[in-house]
């Protein structure tokens, strides 16, 4: 389901229609706990998620009112049940410092339609994180942002390999890279490509030579 944009619907509805597809027995085995961005902080969405008999751990703005003349950022203590005004579910609210570009910190504020202490629902918020930044590498650095298909054989294809080509770079970081810190899965995923398949690469650089040597015969360079 894709958001069409203004005067669509919206993307709390769209991604309440996907939790719906979710099968019953997960509920029954697991414990599902969905994690959304602040994007999703509406009260449709909140108490979606909780009729649905799932837990939700979702993003918030700071400055959602809580009550007469009170905001999120006026809590003095994590894991405080607090009400939105019309919202029907309850939540529980924790906040933590993310790091971003340039060491640069900002607060981001998280609620939980589950009863937890501060520190659990800021583990579960932080956690949200880490999956984001695995998607868009995913995306950027291994091909999903390239994503057309429009089967469900086509999607799950794919997803697989674009999961491949991440365990197959992730594989190679392991030999190579030194302090994770400063990991540039760009650079991996060329190393690993060197590494394991010369061949297509070699064959790329041959296609890139053969389209570009019309040009370079024009201006008088030789390759």
């Amino acid at each position: 389901m894709v958001w069409r944009g203004k005067g669509s619907v919206s993307p709390s509805k769209l991604a309440l229609r996907l939790l719906t597809r979710i099968p019953k027995w997960w509920s029954e085995r697991f414990t599902v706990r969905v994690l959304a961005d602040s994007g999703f902080d509406s009260d449709e969405f909140i108490d979606g998620v909780h009729n649905l008999g799932f837990h939700g751990v979702i993003g918030s703005r700071s400055d959602r009112v809580i009550g007469p003349g009170k905001q999120l950022s006026d809590l003095c203590c994590k894991g405080s049940k607090v009400q939105f005004k019309a919202c029907k579910t309850p939540v529980y609210a924790s906040w933590f410092k993310l790091k971003r570009a340039r060491k640069e910190h900002v607060w981001r504020y998280v609620i939980s339609t589950q009863a937890a202490d501060g520190e659990t629902i800021r583990r579960w918020g932080r956690s949200r994180w880490r999956i984001e930044a695995f998607f868009k590498t995913l995306k950027f650095r291994f091909g999903l942002d390239q994503f057309g298909q429009r089967t469900v054989r086509g999607a799950f294809r794919f997803i697989i390999l674009g999961l491949l080509a991440f365990a197959l770079a992730f594989w190679e970081a392991l030999e190579t890279v030194v302090d994770w810190a400063l990991l540039d899965w760009g650079l991996v995923a060329c190393a690993a490509a060197d590494e394991l398949v010369p061949e297509i690469q070699a064959l790329d650089a041959q296609r890139t030579l053969d389209r570009l040597r019309p040009i370079l015969e024009a201006r008088g360079s030789t390759c």
